[in-house]
């Protein structure tokens, strides 16, 4: 008499969500919360972020600026090193390298930002030590030079996983089979 044991097997992610490093991949993306302590001096008009990455692959990476669910605006850089500044400045702001991405700063400037960067990748992979992103408020005085001001806190950060890994779903055919099997496997003791 042979015995059948049948041994299923059910597939699922798990992330860690206080992970300190996280690998973003295509899909995937990160949220970082921030909030002001105060409202910032009215000749504030650049915001920088700045993501240092423990390891790459070459690609794009994309920080989105969000006031609460308010896209305020969008910058993209090629991945070039281990760390990666993106800059959103006010229209009126002396600052332009790295050619930032021009943004309303009201909410910032009144203190009243429900401030959200989402972090994405087109191609490639990005490590991101969560620990090691840093966020500045400042006021430029030319092109690149800016004095910088301490209003800004994170207060969350989200890993946001792209489309999980489905596990297909068994034809009917093997459903009966396994049926079948697990019947027999009770009537023979």
């Amino acid at each position: 008499m042979k015995k059948v044991f049948v041994f299923l097997f059910f597939a699922f992610s798990v992330v860690k969500a206080n992970a300190a490093v996280i690998t973003l991949t295509p899909g995937d993306s990160l949220e970082f919360r921030f909030e002001l302590s105060a409202p910032p001096p009215p000749t504030v008009d650049t915001l920088a972020f700045n993501i240092f990455n423990t390891s790459f692959d070459l690609g794009l990476l994309t920080v989105e600026l969000f006031d609460g669910g308010v896209l305020l605006g969008t910058d993209v850089n090629t991945v070039q090193g281990s760390n990666q500044l993106s800059h959103f400045v006010s229209s009126t702001s002396l600052f332009d390298f790295s050619n930032p991405a021009i943004v309303n700063f009201a909410s910032i400037l009144d203190g009243s930002i429900d401030g959200i960067f989402k972090v994405s990748v087109t191609n490639g992979f990005r490590e991101i030590d969560t620990d090691q992103v840093s966020l500045n408020l400042a006021t430029a005085f030319d092109g690149s030079g800016t004095t910088i001001y301490e209003f800004l806190s994170f207060t969350r950060v989200d890993f946001i996983q792209g489309s999980p890994t489905s596990v297909p779903e068994p034809p009917p055919l093997l459903l009966l089979i396994l049926c079948v099997a697990f019947f027999n496997l009770r009537r023979v003791k």
